[in-house]
């Protein structure tokens, strides 16, 4: 479990396609996270904190704990979760999560 795109010691892969194959360390699993945008995170009083909790609803709806804010100018606010994590509460893309204070 580890930050996306921390590619230090993962595990090696092959990705095969119609032009041949590569290999690369590119597997791993990452950790929940929420991408936001310096302004997201001032509007939401969010600075200094580096994780938190995110809700969603329905009928399996559930907290997540322990979400990772990754910060950049260019992200649009979203939240990747691991399949595990998503089929719990039973999302699809375009469920809307909600940011717990």
């Amino acid at each position: 479990m580890r930050d996306s795109g921390d590619l230090k010691g993962a595990s090696q892969v092959t990705f095969i396609g119609p032009n041949g194959s590569v290999t690369e360390n590119a597997a791993i699993r990452a950790a929940r996270h929420i991408h936001l945008r310096p302004s997201d995170v001032a509007d939401l009083g969010l600075i200094g904190q580096e994780t938190i909790r995110v809700r969603v609803g329905g009928e399996k709806g559930l907290i997540y704990e322990n979400v990772r804010l990754k910060i950049d100018a260019s992200y649009l606010p979203e939240i990747h979760l691991d399949t595990d994590d998503a089929n719990a509460a039973d999302l699809t893309c375009g469920n809307t999560a909600y940011i717990l204070k």
